[in-house]
């Protein structure tokens, strides 16, 4: 079989999102950048910036946190853990994914993602107007 007869690859849908998130397609671009622009121009909490190419996937989360920096910055954790089960869930069952303190995703010891954060302020107290986690 020539690479001409093989099938082209298949072009990633648009995700469902539930009632309270908005998915807004990034298409090449960075959606952590554009999910960081959204939130500074007041876009509401659960903005979803999303790409998907034959080599990667990204997305970033908008969110609007209602406590200070320090106690919001939680959301990453809870970020990273629901990304991890879902590759648990979409990997064979053999397969292992760690999160490293740093934000790094290994996925059977290899380095495969990361999870990254913005607010629009470094006080640790100080509440912010918005979050953005993304991977």
């Amino acid at each position: 079989m020539s690479v001409t007869d093989r099938d082209p690859p298949a072009t990633a849908a648009a995700p469902d999102f539930p009632p309270l998130m908005k998915g807004l397609a990034a298409g090449p671009a960075n959606p952590f950048a554009i999910a960081c622009d959204q939130a500074r121009r007041g876009v509401d909490s659960g903005l979803v910036a999303w790409s998907v190419t034959e080599t990667r996937a990204r997305a970033a989360l908008v969110l609007a946190p209602e406590v200070a920096l320090e106690p919001a910055m939680a959301a990453m954790i809870a970020c990273a853990v629901g990304l991890q089960n879902a590759l648990g869930v979409l990997a064979p069952p053999e397969s292992a994914v760690h999160l490293e303190w740093s934000g790094g995703i290994r996925l059977n010891g290899g380095h495969c993602g990361g999870l990254h954060v913005a607010a629009p302020l470094r006080d640790p107290a100080a509440l912010p107007d918005w979050l953005v986690v993304g991977f």
